[in-house]
């Protein structure tokens, strides 16, 4: 019985730590109105993408959104000398400023320290 618990609950992590999402479909816009809004003429709306970016070009009052193939800054050097950038790849997840890597790192340590927990406890 607690080895299948245990099972369980390995099996429940995995699956909360999966992004299923094959491709995601991002918001594109350059520039980006500020404050954002979705439903802006100025902002299209692209499927297919591996990921989602939003680029912050130094000297640049707003960001630039772009559905990209990959998420490296060889991508953005040749066009812009200082920038700074984030990437996702959730369905429109590059109207914000992402916090799921901090989530997924506080995640991932209170799950292993649930899983030290009951595993002492036995």
């Amino acid at each position: 019985m607690e080895r299948s618990l245990e099972i369980m609950f390995i099996i429940l992590l995995v699956m909360i730590n999966t992004d299923y999402s094959m491709s995601a479909s991002c918001f594109t816009c350059f520039p980006c109105p500020d404050p954002f809004n979705p439903s802006d003429r100025r902002i299209t709306n692209r499927t297919d993408c591996n990921w989602c970016a939003s680029i912050y070009p130094k000297g640049f009052k707003v960001p630039i959104r772009e559905c990209v193939p990959v998420c490296k800054t060889d991508v953005w050097s040749d066009i812009y000398n200082s920038f700074s950038y984030s990437c996702c790849n959730q369905d429109y997840c590059n109207k914000s400023v992402q916090t799921r890597t901090t989530h997924q790192i506080l995640l991932n340590m209170v799950s292993a320290l649930s899983c030290f927990f009951i595993i002492r406890c036995k």
